[in-house]
């Protein structure tokens, strides 16, 4: 075999070693986002458990109160992914109008189960990995809408623009 052939053979078996690295890798990578899935789905019903343990004791006091879900036409849960297209305040604004056109509370005073599930179910690409990446550490649980909000509103916002972002009607977006 003459020397060419045998660089040709060479440079052969370095791409399919390269190859077979990338997809070890790969397969690395996609047992990782698996286990993260898995825990946020742990953690997710560790949550649900934990608010419904403490709901209760208040299900008599709230018979009283509309709990129903309505159906609203045309209306859908807004989804985030933090693209250069994308903003949190009009993410969490349009959510907020959701929740109210579906009654569900979202309150401090309500529980917060609900909402805050329908809020990270919708994050998207680099928002979704953003959370992916918060709930993967040890302690890291959210607790209500309001942690939610100010941890997105820091991640995905500069200062200049988180100056007027609140929820719950506390402050409105600055003008322009």
């Amino acid at each position: 075999m003459d020397e060419a052939a045998m660089q040709h053979a060479d440079s052969v078996q370095q791409m399919f070693a390269s190859l077979a690295a990338m997809m070890h890798e790969q397969q690395q990578f996609m047992a990782q986002t698996a286990e993260l899935q898995r825990q946020m789905a742990a953690t997710l019903q560790q949550q649900q458990q934990s608010t419904s343990q403490q709901l209760q004791p208040s299900v008599a006091d709230s018979s009283s109160q509309d709990t129903r879900q309505y159906r609203a036409e045309g209306i859908t849960m807004p989804k985030f992914s933090a693209t250069k297209d994308d903003d949190v305040a009009d993410y969490l604004f349009s959510a907020k109008l959701y929740f109210e056109s579906k009654n569900i509370k979202n309150g401090a005073d309500s529980p917060q189960q609900r909402p805050l599930s329908l809020l990270v179910a919708n994050l998207k690409g680099p928002a979704a990995a953003w959370y992916r990446e918060y709930v993967s550490h040890d302690g890291n649980f959210l607790h209500s809408v309001t942690q939610f909000e100010e941890l997105l509103t820091s991640e995905f916002t500069t200062r200049k623009e988180a100056r007027g972002i609140m929820w719950c009607g506390r402050s409105a977006r600055a003008p322009a």
